[in-house]
């Protein structure tokens, strides 16, 4: 678990630095013609430099974002071929004497080449199980990354599928998380586990794994171009009003029709006791969104709740919604601090070591307090 939870992280940086490397490389392919033997020699010069940098540091998993740093020259040098290029790199990833990392860089390429080839090529590889996981991890996300409605049949089923690795299905969901599909339906029901292929035994936990997926899909959902998307997000957040993905991803909407929503979030009488990610976050948009329907709520937050972080968000967004409601109700909470078990120095040192250093909940209160005035 600690492996996977490793190659995860980096698969994140791999994917940062790429996209990161988007605007790095710009190419001129006037100048490079359409020369196969050109194309041959440049494409392969570059796999074996690829395939030197990946000898050298080694067969574990955890150098493949080294290798990738490294190769981001060499992958520049095979996307800049374009399309013509395309089958050559396909003889490379069908050749099983060559490297998985190797593999997995030029699959990296071609996700830099648009087209009908590219994208035929990188779903081959992405159902094919004689590959290497993470080859067909690569292969997934760029091929979602494309964008392309053509290929959201075998994205689905790849997700869908429980006999495919997780590592593969996750770095997918994660990119379609970037991209967005259009089928509403299909996102939201993954998002709660359904099509997942889990455990219909509610006595036995889901994974790690299979948890990463479902936060993908949540993700994935929220970041959808389908107008739809967003009412399913609003129906998912009422259901699981303590999942703070859904909230945070209606949070970037900005959208009035969530206010109500949020509000229900806000107001959550948890079963547990406790106070959710989402129950803050949805203190901290109803303030940025300045929602008086809020207000109300936020004031019985401040006065009766038992958690100082919640109460210190609720306050900071009082203040925001409603200057003079906010001065007068933080003015009071302020007064009582000395004797206010929330916030009393001997329950809660922190909060007042944090304070002096300018941030912690009492911070907040106190800065709410001077915006309100």
């Amino acid at each position: 678990m600690r492996t996977m939870a490793l190659e995860l992280v980096l698969l994140l940086a791999a994917a940062n630095v790429c996209a990161q490397s988007q605007t790095t490389f710009k190419f001129d392919r006037s100048t490079h013609g359409d020369d196969p033997e050109e194309t041959h020699r440049i494409i392969a010069k570059a796999a074996t430099d690829i395939e030197t940098i990946a000898t050298a540091v080694g067969d574990g998993n955890e150098e493949v974002d080294e290798v990738f740093i490294r190769s981001r020259n060499a992958i520049a040098r095979i996307g800049a071929r374009g399309p013509k290029g395309v089958p050559e790199l396909r003889s490379i990833l069908t050749d099983s004497s060559k490297n998985w990392k190797v593999k997995a860089m030029i699959c990296e390429a071609l996700g830099k080449i648009k087209g009908n080839e590219s994208a035929a090529t990188l779903s081959a590889v992405l159902v094919d199980n004689k590959q290497h996981e993470f080859v067909r991890a690569v292969a997934g996300d760029k091929l979602a990354l494309l964008g392309r409605p053509e290929d959201e049949p075998v994205i689905k089923q790849t997700v869908s599928d429980k006999s495919v690795p997780i590592r593969v299905r996750e770095r997918t969901m994660m990119s379609v998380g970037l991209t967005g599909l259009n089928d509403v339906d299909w996102l939201k029901d993954l998002a709660i586990g359904n099509k997942l292929g889990l455990s219909k035994d509610r006595n036995k936990p889901i994974t790690q794994e299979e948890s990463g997926l479902m936060r993908n899909a949540q993700r994935a959902l929220g970041k959808s171009k389908n107008p739809k998307a967003f009412d399913a997000l609003l129906e998912l957040q009422e259901k699981y009003p303590t999942n703070g993905i859904y909230t945070e991803m209606i949070a970037t909407k900005r959208d009035p029709r969530a206010i109500p929503v949020l509000i229900k979030t806000l107001t959550y009488k948890n079963p547990h006791g406790f106070t959710s990610d989402a129950m803050i976050l949805a203190a901290n948009t109803l303030g940025e969104m300045k929602a008086i329907q809020a207000a109300s709520s936020l004031a019985d937050i401040i006065e009766n709740d038992k958690n100082p972080l919640f109460v210190a968000a609720a306050a900071k967004a009082l203040a925001a919604i409603d200057p003079g409601q906010g001065k007068r109700v933080i003015e009071k909470l302020l007064a009582s601090l000395p004797n206010d078990d929330r916030f009393r120095v001997e329950k809660h040192p922190a909060f007042w070591s944090q304070e002096k250093a300018g941030w912690g909940p009492i911070y907040e209160l106190k800065k709410s307090i001077n915006t309100s005035k």
